[in-house]
C-alpha cells in the first residue's frame, strides 16, 4: 500500500492559512473536525464541545473547506480553536475533500490521540471520549463504530439479510471478471468518522493518510493497518448513542441536496430546533 503522494501532500499544505489559538503543553488530545458551509450545525457542534469540555486539555482543530461563506466568517470569529482554511484549485468529491482535509489537520495535530467528529456531530456527554481514550491502547490503531445511526436490531437484521445475496452476487461477478469494484460488505465493519478516537502516530509511523482510494475516507487506511497487524476497538452503538447525537446526513440536508428525503430532512429539523438558541 503506498504512502502518501508527496506531491498532493506538499499542494495541500501551501494552499491553507491557519489562524493558530494559544496551545498548551498539557493538551492531553485533539478534536478535528471539518466545515463546508454548514454554519447551522458547525455553530450547534462547536458549542456543545466548547460547554462540555475542558478547553485546558483539548485542542480543537477546525479545516474549512473553502467554504467562503457565513460559516468561515463564523470560524475566524471564535478565539479558542485553530482554525486551518484549506484552499483548492479544482472541484472535488465530498469524500475526497473531506479525506484530504483529515489529512491536512493531521498535519497540524500536536498530540498523539485524535478524536475525528462530524459537524453533524453533537456531544451531550464526554464521558465517551474518556473511554474511548482509555480503550486506545498500543497497537490499537482507533476507536469508534461501525454505525451512524443507532439502529433498533430488527433494522439491522433486514439490512443485513437484503444486502447479504447482493454481495455473494457482486463477488462472483468479481470473479468472472465481470465487475472491476469490490463486493460491498453484507455488514458494517469499517469505524465511521463521525465519532472515533486515532492514534496519530501509528497514521505517521505507517506512512498512511485518510484520502486514499475511491471509498469513504480511512476504510482503504483500516483494512491495510488491519494487515499490518493493529488492531481496531468496535463500540456498541446502542452504548454510542447514549452520549451523543448524529444527523445522519446532515451537512448534505443543510446544504439542500437531500430535499427528496424527507425522512433525512425530517430527522434534521427535528434535531435543530433543539439547538437553534445556539445559533446566534
Amino acid at each position: 500500500m503506498p504512502g502518501p503522494d508527496k506531491c498532493e501532500a506538499a499542494s495541500l499544505q501551501s494552499a491553507h492559512t491557519e489562524h493558530a489559538a494559544p496551545v498548551l503543553p498539557q493538551k492531553r488530545y485533539s478534536i478535528v473536525l471539518v466545515n463546508y458551509k454548514t454554519r447551522r450545525i458547525t455553530a450547534v457542534c462547536l458549542e456543545l464541545i466548547r460547554q462540555h469540555l475542558d478547553l485546558a486539555e483539548v485542542d480543537v482543530l477546525v479545516v474549512d473547506n473553502d467554504s467562503d461563506d457565513d460559516s468561515l466568517a463564523y470560524l475566524r470569529t471564535l478565539d479558542w480553536i485553530r482554525l486551518v482554511e484549506r484552499r483548492t484549485a479544482a472541484p472535488e468529491k465530498g469524500f475526497e475533500a473531506h479525506g484530504r482535509a483529515l489529512d491536512l489537520a493531521l498535519g497540524h495535530v500536536r498530540t498523539r490521540a485524535v478524536v475525528l467528529f462530524h459537524t453533524d456531530t453533537f456531544l451531550h456527554d464526554p464521558r465517551i471520549i474518556e473511554v474511548m481514550l482509555a480503550r486506545l491502547e498500543p497497537g490499537v490503531a482507533a476507536v469508534g463504530t461501525t454505525e451512524q445511526v443507532n439502529r433498533p436490531w430488527y433494522s439491522t437484521a433486514w439490512r443485513v439479510a437484503r444486502r447479504g445475496p447482493r454481495y455473494i452476487y457482486q463477488r462472483a461477478m468479481l470473479k468472472l471478471g465481470l465487475r472491476e469494484l469490490q463486493a460491498r460488505p453484507w455488514r458494517e465493519r469499517h469505524l465511521k468518522s463521525f465519532c472515533s478516537v486515532w492514534d496519530a502516530e501509528v497514521i505517521r509511523n505507517e506512512g498512511l493518510q485518510f484520502a486514499l482510494g475511491i471509498l469513504n475516507p480511512g476504510y482503504v487506511m483500516q483494512d491495510e493497518l488491519e494487515v499490518r497487524g493493529y488492531r481496531f476497538v468496535r463500540l456498541r452503538p446502542s452504548w454510542v448513542f447514549r452520549h451523543l447525537d448524529h444527523v445522519q446526513s446532515g451537512t448534505v440536508v443543510e446544504m439542500g441536496r437531500h430535499v427528496g428525503n424527507t425522512r433525512r430532512t425530517g430527522q434534521y429539523e427535528k434535531l435543530m430546533e433543539r439547538f437553534d438558541t445556539f445559533d446566534s
